[in-house]
């Protein structure tokens, strides 16, 4: 019978994944809590993870972690200064300093065009917004 490799179980068990799940079109506060790179086709990808976390009280969402991807080419630049102005810094500033930041995130439904998830909706992070932009009363204490 087989068995993994210790350092192979260990990755395993760290692997990301299961905590998927779906939600609702809308606009989400969340947290930025990973900052990884990858190769991708036409350059190296920045896979974002966030975690909801709205304080609004009913925690529907919070915990629910959410997936964005930040191409590092010369045509999405524009996109990686949309995540860098969301959390109001420049675009040299280290993600490590944005680690446990909070932004908001516009979050669609589509259905998966490829991979483990090929043709099962999931969602998608269309914008990073900062966080005064959903409050336009300039309220700060109103809950999200």
């Amino acid at each position: 019978m087989p068995q993994l490799a210790k350092k192979k179980a260990k990755r395993v068990e760290e692997a990301e994944g299961g905590q998927f799940k779906l939600i609702p079109l809308g606009t989400y506060k969340a947290m930025l809590t990973d900052v990884k790179q990858n190769p991708g086709v036409a350059a190296d990808v920045w896979w974002a993870y966030f975690t909801i976390d709205e304080n609004d009280g009913d925690g529907e969402h919070d915990g629910t972690q959410l997936l964005g991807f930040l191409s590092l080419s010369d045509k999405a630049e524009w996109k990686m200064k949309e995540f860098f102005e969301a959390f109001g810094v420049s675009a040299d500033t280290h993600t490590d300093k944005l680690l446990r930041q909070h932004i908001r995130l516009a979050v669609s439904i589509q259905v998966a065009q490829k991979g483990k998830r090929m043709g099962q909706e999931i969602n998608s992070i269309d914008s990073f917004l900062p966080l005064e932009d959903d409050d336009d009363d300039g309220d700060d204490d109103e809950p999200f």
